[in-house]
């Protein structure tokens, strides 16, 4: 049992070298970028608000490095110690998002993802150090039909919650009004709820509802012209994308539910 730890604990610390790195390169293009397009001096890297140092950016630089080193790590279905890290970016970016006033995203992190990462860490931490206590090895799986509508009326309904929550709790009360951001807002809130949930189950859909997570979230922050978190979720999506498809490949045929339609299994 200690050599499986040890040799999670080596993962764990080879995929955070790894978006150590990531995050390093971004930092070097994005330093070049500002150097050579005085205009964008300060938006791609916003150390400052005016005279005033912005946290809320610098708190989200390790949230975001840890974010990725978790995703990353999880990859493999039988390394829990990726939790630990999530648990640690949630935190970091519920305060980032609490600092710019987004409370819809704060809840989010601190009220969903930090309790399902938790639910994930101990179910995962189970099944891979105790499998001989009769706690069957997990295998990722699609849901049936069944579970893919009940996933499509959960979305439906966070967006709609969602969509509500920002407009009584920003300054404009009309519903209508910058609706678009409040659609995408309400989808990542959404998405990333189904898939830190079917996280803990192993299942295919959470990685396909990360992938929904990421587009929308690129999508988002283009509107916003927040150039640093278009390059986040520009990222996340190559890496969620990446293990959903390592995921499918691990998929036995008798377990694409839903999905056998879109794979022919």
């Amino acid at each position: 049992m200690d050599s499986i730890r040890k040799q999670l604990v080596k993962e764990l610390g080879q995929k955070t070298l790894w978006s150590v790195l990531i995050f390093a390169a971004l930092f070097v293009v994005l330093y070049v970028v500002e150097y050579f397009c005085p205009s964008l001096a300060g938006r791609l890297l916003q150390w400052h608000n005016g005279d005033v140092v912005n946290w809320a950016f610098i708190i989200g630089i390790p949230g975001s490095i840890f974010g990725t080193a978790y995703v990353l790590t999880i990859t493999n279905p039988k390394n829990y110690a990726g939790f630990y890290l999530g648990v640690v970016m949630s935190v970091l970016l519920a305060i980032k998002f609490y600092m710019i006033g987004a409370v819809d995203q704060m809840i989010l992190y601190l009220f969903i993802f930090v309790p399902f990462q938790l639910k994930s860490l101990i179910g995962w931490r189970r099944n891979t150090l105790s499998p001989a206590a009769g706690v069957a090895e997990l295998r990722p799986k699609y849901l049936d039909v069944k579970g893919f509508l009940l996933e499509i009326l959960a979305l439906i309904t966070f967006v709609a919650l969602d969509f509500v929550l920002l407009t009584y709790t920003g300054d404009n009360h009309d519903l209508f009004a910058d609706w678009h951001i409040k659609l995408l807002s309400g989808i990542v809130v959404a998405a990333s709820f189904l898939a830190n949930l079917l996280m803990i189950w192993q299942k295919n859909d959470a990685w396909m509802w990360w992938v929904i997570y990421s587009i929308a979230g690129i999508v988002l922050f283009s509107i916003l012209l927040d150039p640093f978190l278009i390059v986040l979720n520009a990222a996340f999506l190559i890496i969620n994308g990446g293990a959903h498809i390592a995921w499918i490949k691990m998929t036995q045929p008798g377990d694409f539910g839903w999905a056998k339609v879109i794979f022919r299994k």
